[in-house]
């Protein structure tokens, strides 16, 4: 980068090896992929971490509710910062025979 930032500047000469652009684009093609590879890896360890903490300590704390469905619901903990589905799946059949009973 300082060697291209030189020849942006016109304070050095563009290097030959950075002169193809085919290669430029190869390059900055797999900068890309690792970046996207390190924030996955990123967010899955934050995931795992996340999963681990409440496994092995649950709580409760005020939650949110951001959407119903007809198996799950989604909710928010502000506390954690933590945003997801509570899957309910046995809740479908269950209401359909409380509705029969009645």
């Amino acid at each position: 980068v300082p060697r291209l930032l030189a020849a942006a500047i016109e304070v050095a000469p563009l290097p030959a090896a950075n002169a193809d652009r085919a290669k430029q684009r190869e390059q900055c093609a797999h900068m890309n992929r690792r970046h996207r590879a390190a924030q996955h890896a990123q967010r899955a360890s934050v995931n795992m971490h996340t999963i681990m903490f409440f496994r092995n300590s649950p709580c409760r704390e005020p939650a949110y509710v951001l959407s119903v469905a007809a198996d799950r619901f989604s909710v928010l903990i502000p506390r954690f910062g933590v945003e997801g589905p509570i899957l309910l799946p046995g809740l479908c059949s269950a209401l359909a025979k409380q509705q029969g009973q009645q």
